[in-house]
Order: structure tokens, then sequence, then C-alpha cells
């Protein structure tokens, strides 16, 4: 079984007048335990596709599986798992019902600053339309 598929990904910047196919029907199989490389010129899509297939963007068109699963679910069911610790805390905290547990609170703390750099960094860098090193420079 592939551990990362993708299938006729195509991904299209519109920043006003001009279009941009970053990516034009890329098809990839990787089996689990397969090493590969992803090399290109500078500005041929490898940062897109490796954006795509870990689901911090989603293709214009075609399909990506990550261990037979979309990216973007992945993110939500990380999500989800991060609300259940949170709940968990809250309740320990307010309720006393079992001992302040470290490795919990470690997590929470772990998930928030996490979040927090993602919301920070993610929005000027879908703004800008360049690579996350740009994006976080400012002019």
């Amino acid at each position: 079984m592939d551990i990362v598929e993708a299938r006729a990904v195509v991904k299209t910047y519109d920043s006003g007048s001009v279009r941009v196919q970053a990516l034009r029907g890329i098809d990839l199989s990787l089996r689990r335990g397969e090493m590969a490389s992803i090399m290109g010129p500078s500005g041929c899509g490898k940062t897109t596709l490796l954006n795509i297939i870990s689901g911090l963007i989603t293709p214009t068109h075609g399909k990506v599986l990550f261990d037979g699963l979309n990216p973007a679910l992945i993110g939500l069911l990380f999500g989800l798992a991060a609300s259940a610790a949170v709940v968990r805390l809250i309740r320990s905290m307010l309720y006393e019902t079992e001992p302040l547990d470290v490795a919990v609170f470690a997590t929470v703390a772990a998930i928030l600053l996490l979040v927090a750099a993602m919301a920070c960094v993610l929005p000027a860098w879908r703004a800008s339309r360049l690579d996350p090193i740009q994006a976080l420079r400012t002019e």
C-alpha cells in the first residue's frame, strides 16, 4: 500500500490579472519505507507539492492521500485529539477530579503554542503567495 499518493495534482494561484500554475498534473506514489527526493530548479513547485502532501494547502484539482487519508482530515483528527486533551486539563484544574497530569499539561501547552504560531504565520504566507521564509519577513 502507498503511504503517499498524489494523482493529477494541479495548483493554480490567482493574484489579480496574473495566473500562475505552480503544479500541472503531478502523479506521485511512495510506499512505506521508501525514500525519495524531490529536485528541480527554483520555482518549479517542489515546496508547493510538499505543502499539499502535508495538508497545509489544498490542490486546485487532483487527489492526495496520506496513508489512505486526506491530509486535511488528519489535521482535523489532530485538532479533535487536542481538544480532548484541553478538556481533560480544564476538568482536572477546575474540579480537581484527578491530580494534574504533567504530560497532559505539556501537551496542551505545546498545542496552544503551535496553534498560535500557525495563526500568525499561515495567513501571511497564504496572502503573500510566497515561500514561508518570505512570508515571515517584515517589510
